[in-house]
C-alpha cells in the first residue's frame, strides 16, 4: 500500500476489537489491539461521570441490554410518575459478554420511599446473590460491577 493519505485508506468494516494499533511508548513501537486498550482504559478510571438521564414511571422496564446502552454507563433515573406504591425494572445484560462491565445508577430528588427502581439481572443470574436492588431513595447511588458469573454491588449510597 505505500504512503497513503488517510483520505486514501480503505474504509473499515465494523469493528469487532480484535483490530491491531500502533502505539509509540516512550521511544519504542508497540501494537496493542482496540479491546486491550479499552481494558486499560475503563480499568484505571477514565470513562465518564456524565450521565445519561433516564424519566421513568410506574411499569415501565429499561432493558440495558437493549441497542442503544452499550456505551453507556452512567444513569441517573428521574421519576415522572404519580404518586403511592410504584415500580419501574431496571434490566441488567447478561453477563455472559459482560465482564469488567460497570454501571452507576444514581436518583434525583424525585424519588420517595414508594417509588422503586428494582435493578434486576437477566434470567436466573443474581445481584449480590438475589433477585434485585431496590433504588427507592432520593439521591440514592449504587453502582454494579460484572464478574463474568454474576453482577454484584459495589459500591451503595443513600440517605
Amino acid at each position: 500500500m505505500g504512503n497513503l493519505k488517510i483520505s486514501q485508506l480503505p474504509q473499515s468494516t465494523t469493528l469487532t476489537g480484535i483490530e491491531e494499533i500502533a502505539l509509540v511508548q516512550s521511544t519504542t513501537t508497540k501494537k496493542a489491539t482496540i479491546d486491550q486498550i479499552k481494558t486499560y482504559v475503563q480499568g484505571t478510571g477514565y470513562d465518564t461521570l456524565v450521565p445519561t438521564i433516564e424519566s421513568v414511571q410506574n411499569g415501565d422496564t429499561l432493558n440495558l441490554g437493549d441497542v442503544g446502552y452499550e456505551n453507556i454507563g452512567f444513569i441517573q433515573l428521574k421519576w415522572v410518575g404519580g404518586t403511592g406504591n410504584q415500580n419501574m425494572d431496571i434490566i441488567l445484560p447478561p453477563v455472559i459478554g459482560n465482564s469488567n462491565r460497570v454501571f452507576r445508577f444514581t436518583t434525583n430528588g424525585s424519588f420517595t420511599s414508594n417509588t422503586h427502581a428494582r435493578v434486576k439481572p437477566v434470567g436466573v443470574e443474581t445481584i449480590d446473590g438475589g433477585s434485585e436492588y431496590v433504588i427507592n431513595i432520593a439521591y440514592e447511588g449504587v453502582q454494579v460491577w460484572c464478574d463474568g458469573v454474576e453482577w454484584i454491588v459495589i459500591q451503595a449510597k443513600s440517605h
